[in-house]
């Protein structure tokens, strides 16, 4: 996901643009899937790969159930269209965004302990595309 919204990535949407929710986690998918595929021709240096850019060892892609709770919270959550159309998210400007991450990302460390890698989920397939 964060390849998708990286404004230096001449294919990712403008703030403001709407995007539908499926749409994103059909995107989504498809990035972690190459990332496993390229797992699997790595094979024994994957783990170094991995490292060096901040990929998961087992890449896997998010079901619906996951992925969108995260979204909602990374994107602010998603809106129906003017005529009840699909659901839909609205690409926050990059540093509104930067900012909604890093609290997230605070947030869950404060409560559980942890990195806040959960919240990278859907990025780790994007990022080297």
């Amino acid at each position: 996901m964060e390849l998708l919204l990286d404004p230096e990535n001449v294919d990712a949407p403008a703030p403001e643009t709407r995007i539908t929710a499926a749409d994103l986690h059909a995107q989504a998918v498809e990035s972690i899937e190459g990332l496993a595929e390229e797992r699997a021709q790595d094979g024994d240096v994957w783990p170094e790969t991995a490292a060096e850019y901040g990929y998961p060892l087992d890449p896997r892609a998010p079901r619906q159930r996951v992925f969108y709770p995260i979204a909602d919270k990374l994107l602010g959550g998603r809106k129906r269209g003017a005529h009840g159309s699909a659901l839909a998210y609205t690409i926050l400007d990059p540093s509104t965004r930067q900012e909604v991450t890093m609290n997230l990302q605070r947030d869950r460390l404060a409560a559980t302990g942890t990195d806040g890698a959960v919240l990278n989920l859907a990025a780790h397939g994007a990022r080297r595309r």
